[in-house]
Parts: C-alpha cells; sequence; structure tokens
C-alpha cells in the first residue's frame, strides 16, 4: 500500500519483521539444530543400504536453505526497507544515499528523540594476564559511543592479544607487536551467536608509547628528551602558559625509554607558581583529530617526596581529569589518564577555539614532581569497541614475544534484545538502548 507511514508504523514494521526472523531463528537454532535437535535426532537412527548418504546429504542441504533463510543478508533486506522509509519520513535526513549515513541519521534521531531498543544486555569481560608474561603493562577497552551507549555490534566471544613481535624479532622495544584473534566462526548462519568473529577481527597493534613510529603518541615531544634550559619554549612542543622558571628536565629520573630514544628524561617540576605547559594542535604531530574516533590521553606522574602536593590536572580540549596529590602516599610512578566514557569522543572534548592537551600543576606548597611518557593517540578499533595497551607498573617491563592477554565477554544471546540482534547480526550496526526500551522486542 503507498502512502508515508508514521513513526509508530514504522516502529511497528520493524517489531513484525524481527519477529519474523526472530521465529525463524529460534526454530531452525533450538528445535532443529540444538543438542538432541530434529537433525542430530535423525543422524543418530541412520542406518541401511542407501539412507547413510542420501540422508545426510539432505539433511546438509536443508540446512543450508535454512541458513540462508536467516543469514545476515536476509535480515538485511527484511529491515532496510524500514530505514529508507524512516530516512523519507525525516525531512532533514533524506538527502542520504548510504546504508552508512542513513544509519548515522537515524541512530542520532533516536537519541534526539529519546527513542530505545532493548540492549543485547552483553557483559563486557575483564583482561586476563597469562601468568608467564614477561611484559607487565595494562589492557584496557572503551565500550561507550559518543552519547554514552554500550557498543552492542560486538561478537559475544573471548579474544586473545598474542604479541608476536617484540625488540628481538622485528619490532622497537616498547612498541611490541600484538595479533589480536578471535574465536572460531560458525560455518553458517545457523547458531551463529555461539561463534566468534573468525578472520573478521584478526589483526595487529602496537604497546602505546612516547615515541613516533608503530603504537606512538601525536604529542611531540611526549618523553621530554627534547630541551634547551634557555630556549623558549624549554620543551620543544610545549608552550609554557606560566611557571617557566620552575620546570627543568631530569636525565636521572624518569618512568622508561621510548622507540628511537636518543635520550631519556621527564619533566621535572618544582613549587611556585602555578605551572602550566601546553601542546596546541599545531604544534603536534598531526593536522586534525578524526571527528570518528576516541582518543586516549595519559601521563605518568611521580612524587619526589611522600609529603608533595597540590592538584595535578591533565586537559584535551574540554575534558580534563585531576588527582589530588596529597593523596597519594608514595613516590612511585602512577598514571593519570583521562576518564573513559563518552567524553574521549572528539565532539564531546572539541572546542571553538584551537586544541591543545593540557598539564597543570595548581596550588602545591611544597615538593617536586617528574612527568614521563605523555601518550595521546586514538583508541585502536577491534570488532567496533576500543582498545589500549600500554605501560603502567610501577616497575615496568616490555612485552615479551608470546605474551599473552584474553578477554572474554558473555550474554548478549539473540533473545535478549532481537531487534538489537538483529540489526547487529544484518551488518547495520545497533541503536540506542535501555533495558526499558520505547520499542519493545516483539
Amino acid at each position: 500500500m503507498a502512502g508515508t507511514p508514521t513513526e509508530a508504523e514504522l516502529q511497528a514494521q520493524l517489531q513484525k519483521v524481527v519477529d519474523i526472523l526472530e521465529s525463524t531463528r529460534n526454530f531452525i537454532d533450538v528445535t532443529l539444530a540444538g543438542a538432541g535437535g530434529k537433525w542430530d535426532n535423525l543422524e543418530q537412527i541412520v542406518e541401511g543400504e542407501y539412507t547413510p548418504n542420501e540422508l545426510t546429504a539432505q539433511i546438509e542441504e536443508h540446512r543450508a536453505l535454512c541458513s540462508n533463510l536467516i543469514s545476515s543478508a536476509r535480515g538485511k533486506n527484511f529491515i532496510l526497507p524500514i530505514v529508507y522509509d524512516y530516512m523519507r519520513l525525516l525531512s532533514d535526513k533524506s538527502g542520504y544515499t548510504t546504508i552508512e549515513e542513513m544509519m548515522k541519521a537515524l541512530f542520532e534521531h533516536f537519541v534526539d528523540s529519546s527513542i530505545t531498543v532493548k540492549s543485547r544486555g552483553i557483559t563486557y569481560g575483564s583482561p586476563n594476564y597469562a601468568s608467564g608474561n614477561v611484559g607487565n603493562g595494562t589492557l584496557s577497552r572503551l565500550t561507550v559511543d559518543e552519547y554514552g551507549y554500550a557498543i552492542e555490534s560486538v561478537h559475544v566471544e573471548k579474544k586473545t592479544f598474542l604479541c608476536v613481535e617484540d625488540k628481538n624479532n622485528g619490532a622497537l622495544e616498547e612498541a611490541e607487536a600484538f595479533e589480536v584473534i578471535g574465536e572460531a566462526q560458525s560455518k553458517d548462519a545457523i547458531k551463529y551467536y555461539d561463534g566468534g568473529s573468525g578472520e573478521s577481527i584478526r589483526t595487529i597493534i602496537y604497546s602505546k608509547n612516547a615515541g613516533s613510529s608503530n603504537g606512538g603518541s601525536v604529542l611531540r615531544n611526549s618523553s621530554f628528551s627534547d630541551y634547551d634550559s634557555g630556549g623558549s619554549p624549554k620543551f620543544t612542543g610545549w608552550t609554557e602558559i606560566s611557571g617557566s622558571a620552575n620546570i627543568s628536565q631530569d636525565t636521572t629520573t624518569y618512568y622508561r625509554t621510548h622507540p628511537n630514544a636518543t635520550s631519556d628524561a621527564s619533566l621535572k617540576m618544582t613549587v611556585g607558581s602555578d605551572i602550566i605547559l601546553r601542546q596546541y594542535l599545531e604544534d603536534m604531530l598531526i593536522s586534525e583529530f578524526d571527528e570518528d574516533a576516541p582518543y586516549f590521553y595519559r601521563v605518568m606522574y611521580k612524587k619526589s617526596n611522600a609529603s608533595d602536593d597540590g592538584t595535578l590536572t591533565i586537559t584535551l580540549g574540554n575534558n580534563s581529569k585531576s588527582v589530588d596529590l596529597s593523596s597519594i602516599s608514595d613516590t612511585n610512578w602512577h598514571e593519570l589518564t583521562l576518564d573513559f566514557d563518552k567524553n574521549l569522543w572528539f565532539k564531546n572534548f572539541n572546542t571553538s577555539s584551537e586544541l591543545y592537551a593540557e598539564i597543570k600543576w595548581s596550588g602545591a606548597t611544597t615538593g617536586e614532581i617528574y612527568i614521563d611518557d605523555a601518550i595521546l593517540c586514538p583508541w585502536d578499533e577491534i570488532d567496533n569497541t576500543y582498545w589500549i595497551l600500554r605501560a603502567t607498573s610501577i616497575s615496568h617491563s616490555a612485552w615479551q614475544y608470546d605474551d599473552k592477554i584474553t578477554v572474554e565477554d558473555t550474554d548478549g544471546d539473540p533473545n535478549n534484545g532481537k531487534i538489537q540482534y538483529w540489526f547487529w547480526f544484518s551488518g547495520l550496526g545497533y541503536l540506542p538502548h535501555s533495558s526499558s526500551p520505547t520499542i519493545s522486542d516483539p
């Protein structure tokens, strides 16, 4: 029937479409393919002259036909017409031509209108570091988008991060290469959620560092090694906003080296007036920020004496994080990083003026502190969530070949969030979601 459907009618169509897809999938996955299912029951009793070969072949052919009924392509063909009509309904979105543009427009409309679907209910796992590892860094993950929604377009599986290159077999020290491997993928669309990502996410990432090679920071002079005591600025790349007389370089106390280092050092700040150092975009190793990527920013800091005080703050655009140094009771190295939330995305930390990364020590009455290994970089995207591997330990050891980290996600069954599952499985991403959605599952 021709005409322009209302938004309520489009949402009802979506529910009906997913009901058909999910009901079919559930019957095939559970009744036919499940343990003790009809295919399995038939195979268990097959014997005779003709049936062992013929019936087995028929089961495989039947499986192929069933797989086609619940394939990702089938799901996309069911859902896309609704998306197309949604674009016609939203006059300001109707000019989009690619599926990616339309899905982004639909997502933004849902956000603006507080429309949600039911969450897949994924539990994102924590890193497990193999007991035999030589390296002692940290793997972190960002699982929220720029709107604060959990990124639900992921395979629920165990991912393995395996060091495949260290300083002795191809990588630079502190920029070790890790291969990321998911679990084996289902051979077809049947019981797809029980499988993993297969070869689709296999990739190489590098341990982040203060250099400018693989895994390097986009900040210039992240290690504070390039220094001229009589220069202006003293540290190449860093503009001294205040406290210039109270900063210097220390070549004895530093956190770690970096790839291709010619010298190792740290920034030393001595109590006096507030100290502010900034690195503007024009001084960085990039000319622009990626609007579709989250960014990681951290510094390593160390107190000279346990009594040193004041507030240490790092800032990237509109995003800041502080630590009260009086709450730190030791003189070990510590990491200060921006919170892992939606504010790491460019649209949320962007400013109307030129962007900069800042280090500030304020309100101090006593002491000296050291700053090293200031790393600013985009997160590594793997299976649609974002990952950072870097050094954080008090006493750092570089990664070594065969070091291993695993992360296992759980839950996310199709029945948890049917609409969300079918958007993801169909290659259309995910939608804003909640446990009490405005568009209920069928």
